[in-house]
């Protein structure tokens, strides 16, 4: 690499005080015109009264510091001592420089305690680290060789420069530097972060109750007490035992998971029919409507789809609903997205998913590799937050489907609450979305049950090849539903979505009054879920002496309540398989 451009020290945009006095971490996001530096120097302790940190690092001149060089070509770690500069370590390449016409964040990360620097681009984590030198008296060293290294590492208070770049620079959190680049905000920021970078935090979660000696000397899991406070609450929530699909005390005789493998795998079933439909909207075939060109969604693959089911209502404290049950078909994955920098809890409710942590940045013009990547197998729980873990993307990579189970929840200290996710499209375009859902969980559960039951009662083997055919794009006639993707389609209840054909099933023609058992509470689940009728409703109309059978006074006000789902066939009762 060739030798950075001189940099004037008394060319300060601005100057500040780490939060925690003896260092942590600085990013620096802005779109630089020229070569710039941060640098990181102890605080004059005989400073006159009221001078701004800019005119104290500015006065101080060639005294002792260590910085960071950030050119096009690279970047250097460097240190001044006596008046005279030196390089530390260097990273050749536009890797670790910055991009023309480019808005990035730059970080420094100052560890007073093992005499560490580090110099890196986007999250601040070990993968993300450019540049790192640690001096020969660390940790280790004797009391007299690290008192050498007073004047930089001792214990005044440590302020941080950047020097070169165009100002002004305006201190702000996380969440105000993320508004400010989404309304196209160019002004360069500042945020902090109180401890410096020294390892990477374990993804996943361990219930603190489940400690062992070992597993406190091990850096394997992240303990739930030291999660951050709003990822705690969600951890409170989603770690319970009965956070469990197939727990229904008053529930079918099978499990729920197995109404979801039938409902994938089966054509013209609920799940399936909703999976086609979004395949076909961001894969259209010729003849599909649905996609127009210069969509968002146009040229994503069709296995770039799942299902996203509302668990819970809105409450503002989470961008959508803050429980999201997340149905993933075998070889479906998510595209790469944020998650608006809101904190959150992933929790494996069925099946096995593999995680990639992507770095800040989504654009073309950086490197879209993943940073790491895990998988996460049925009871595991992972975590994200502003900086850790934030950028993801989930793939089930098995030949069984997934179920996750997703709590978001914005910080306390998040002034901002921001509504959108952030993704990266078709032609490496980055887009905003708002999380919004396919199905109730409470509807979509009670119409599967009832899928399910009716498929059973029809003699089909009760244990199905667990093998699921992923839902593919295809060019055949659309459902008789036009899909809308910006509302739920067994919420909305409109007339376009109510009845059974909203909900994606076959018709098939049974009379209730012939039901008996599990095809019964099939029946009632399914009036219930279609006609918009209150299940406890349905419930209280059976004959008290004969619980599971249903009566003809049911069947008939079933068909009242349920209006709409039986126009179609007004001289039968009859309900959708």
């Amino acid at each position: 690499m060739d030798e950075q451009p001189a940099i004037k020290q008394e060319e300060v945009a601005w100057a500040g005080r780490f939060p925690m006095v003896r260092g942590g971490v600085a990013t620096f996001t802005l779109q630089p015109l020229a070569p710039f530096m941060i640098s990181v120097r102890a605080e004059a302790t005989m400073s006159p009264r009221g001078t701004s940190p800019a005119a104290v690092v500015s006065a101080a001149g060639g005294s002792d510091w260590i910085g960071v060089r950030v050119g096009l070509a690279g970047a250097d770690l460097v240190m001044c001592r006596g008046g005279t500069t030196q390089v530390l370590s260097r990273s050749p390449g536009a890797k670790a420089g910055y991009v023309e016409n480019r808005r990035l964040s730059f970080w420094l990360s100052f560890d007073p305690d093992a005499q560490t620097v580090k110099y890196g681009k986007g999250h601040h984590m070990e993968e993300s680290t450019l540049l790192q030198h640690t001096f020969t008296c660390g940790k280790t060293c004797s009391l007299s060789a690290r008192r050498e290294m007073d004047a930089l590492f001792g214990p005044e208070p440590k302020l941080v420069a950047l020097h070169g770049a165009p100002g002004p620079v305006v201190v702000r959190c996380a969440f105000q530097a993320k508004l400010g680049e989404l309304v196209g905000d160019k002004s360069a920021t500042v945020e902090f972060d109180r401890l410096p970078l020294i390892a990477n935090l374990p993804p996943l979660v361990l219930d603190c109750s489940r400690l062992t000696l070992l597993d406190l000397g091990r850096r394997d899991f992240m303990y739930a007490t030291n999660l951050p406070p709003a990822a705690q609450v969600l951890y409170q929530h989603l770690s319970q035992p009965h956070i469990d699909l197939n727990w229904a005390p008053d529930g079918p005789d099978f499990k729920l998971t197995d109404a979801i493998r039938h409902s994938l795998r089966t054509p013209g079933a609920l799940l399936h029919t909703r999976l086609q439909a979004k395949a076909e909207s961001v894969f259209p075939g010729p003849e599909s409507g649905l996609a127009k060109a210069g969509s968002v969604f146009r040229g994503a693959p069709p296995t770039q789809s799942y299902l996203r089911v509302s668990v819970g209502v809105a409450q503002g404290r989470s961008p959508g609903i803050p429980f999201v049950l997340e149905i993933w078909p075998a070889g479906h994955n998510s595209p790469i997205h944020n998650h608006g920098n809101a904190y959150g809890i992933v929790r494996v409710l069925h099946g096995d998913i593999t995680a990639r942590i992507y770095n800040k940045h989504l654009d073309a013009l950086c490197d879209h590799e993943p940073l790491c990547q895990m998988v996460l197998r049925s009871g595991d729980m992972t975590w994200f937050d502003p900086n850790w873990y934030q950028t993801h993307q989930l793939e089930n990579h098995t030949d069984d489907f997934c179920c996750t189970i997703q709590g978001f929840q914005y910080g306390e200290e998040d002034s901002i609450h921001w509504p959108y996710m952030q993704y990266k499209g078709a032609q490496e375009r980055i887009h905003h979305f708002l999380p919004v859902s396919d199905f109730v969980f409470a509807d979509m559960r009670a119409a599967l049950v009832a899928e399910y039951s009716a498929h059973l009662a029809a003699g089909s083997d009760p244990n199905p090849n667990p093998a699921i055919q992923p839902a593919a794009a295809t060019t055949a006639a659309a459902p008789s539903m036009q899909p809308n993707f910006n509302s739920n389609p067994i919420a909305a209840r409109s007339a376009e979505s109510c009845g059974a054909r909203a909900l994606g099933v076959a018709p098939a023609a049974v009379n209730l009054t012939a039901c008996t058992g599990d095809a019964a509470q099939a029946a009632v689940n399914l009036t219930a879920c279609a006609g918009d009728v209150p299940h406890g409703a349905l419930m209280r109309q059976l004959s008290p002496s004969t619980p599971l059978a249903v009566s003809n006074d049911l069947v008939m006000s079933a068909a009242a309540c349920a209006g709409k789902f039986f126009e179609e066939f007004p001289s039968e009762i009859m309900y959708y398989i």
